[in-house]
């Protein structure tokens, strides 16, 4: 059944980037960690719960009805009743997901192309199996970087005591005696007057700094360069595109799958992925579709898609099995994605306290040094 997807594209073009735009989009609110768990479990049960009552024959009232019901967070049964209620005035389900002002584009958009194909309940199971494993991947990273941070700040916080209040009562000691300091000494003493002279100065730079991410955060070249930092960043920049190559892989299965036109999927997919590097490949590859190249060699063109999505896009392109590979892909990325989450988790942490471990060590053996020589020269 081939989809007419003409009104969400028309819709798409005429608001660009609604999801950037949107109040309420979890990306443009400086929201706590806890708070994307909750919004994340509520999404991961509603949708859940929605696809085995639709799929068992009982309607989109009933099926709010008996979710509301069994929501004891007041504030949760609130958006259910708000969608609730615009479905009853006869709107749609995925309209109601958008008005909710709680649902991402992401997630109204593949309502509607479910609605539209007649895969409603596939759809819902496949959003809260994708919500399900996102929660899991964030416990994960949770777990991973609390017990670092804790001891990072603790340890910034140290560090900062002792080149403000230690290493000065050590430097007039020193200066008593006369003697001539060690190399290291030296330099740690100049990094204690450093700090003392120009910690307002940092504070303000940073100060500033978040205030030009706050004003630029929507501007294309702002996200361009923020997206080429963020992926060069070990680790963490590897976390990033594995994240995003998931989510592409897995959104291509649902729109191949409900019979959207290639064209058309890299349309909508442009627009439901917020990530300057993977916005930009789609763009370029949906006019390279347009002039009759394939989607393998459209992506070949942009660094961000390994060789293995490559090449195995253009053998599903050879048999026409475009969903079956990219579902393949999917459950690759996303088994490799929480490997990598558990491998950063055990080695994280004793990478941290080892390199927090070493600049105290340097500051103390830098404050006993002309200690100890002091106590050769007497002897």
């Amino acid at each position: 059944m081939q989809i007419n997807t003409t009104h969400i594209l028309s819709e798409i073009h005429s608001v660009p980037d609604k999801a950037k735009n949107n109040k309420d989009n979890i990306s443009n609110r400086p929201l706590s960690f806890q708070f994307f768990i909750n919004k994340n479990l509520l999404k991961c049960r509603f949708f859940s719960e929605l696809s085995v009552l639709i799929s068992s024959g009982v309607d989109i009232k009933k099926s709010f009805e008996i979710i509301s019901y069994g929501i004891t967070r007041q504030n949760d049964k609130q958006i259910i009743n708000k969608m609730l209620n615009i479905i009853i005035k006869g709107s749609s389900l995925s309209t109601a997901l958008e008005k909710s002002d709680f649902f991402s584009v992401y997630d109204y958009y593949s309502v509607r192309i479910g609605e539209e194909g007649g895969s409603l309940s596939s759809v819902l199971k496949e959003l809260a199996a994708y919500y399900s494993r996102k929660i899991v991947q964030q416990r994960q990273i949770r777990s991973a970087l609390a017990y670092p941070i804790l001891v990072l700040f603790t340890s910034i916080f140290s560090l900062m005591f002792m080149l403000n209040y230690i290493v000065p009562m050590f430097e007039d000691v020193f200066l008593r005696f006369h003697g001539t300091l060690p190399s290291l000494t030296k330099s740690i003493i100049v990094l204690s007057d450093s700090f003392s002279k120009y910690a307002f100065y940092f504070l303000m730079v940073f100060i500033t700094a978040i205030i030009l991410h706050i004003l630029n955060k929507k501007k294309t070249w702002y996200r361009k360069f923020t997206s080429e930092i963020l992926l060069k960043i070990p680790v963490a920049g590897n976390l990033i595109s594995l994240i995003f190559k998931t989510r592409f892989c897995q959104t291509m299965k649902l729109l191949i799958g409900s019979k959207v036109h290639l064209l058309e999927s890299i349309s909508l997919i442009r627009h439901m992925i917020n990530f300057y590097p993977i916005e930009y490949a789609l763009e370029d590859i949906k006019h390279k579709l347009s002039r009759g190249f394939s989607l393998s060699e459209g992506m070949g063109s942009h660094k961000f898609f390994d060789k293995k999505i490559i090449s195995m896009i253009r053998v599903a392109e050879e048999v026409n099995k475009l969903d079956i590979v990219f579902n393949q892909l999917y459950d690759q990325y996303s088994e490799e994605l929480d490997i990598k989450i558990r491998t950063m988790n055990n080695l994280l942490e004793p990478v941290l306290i080892i390199f927090v471990g070493g600049l105290v060590a340097i500051i103390l053996i830098s404050m006993y040094l002309p200690i100890f020589q002091l106590g050769t020269g007497i002897y």
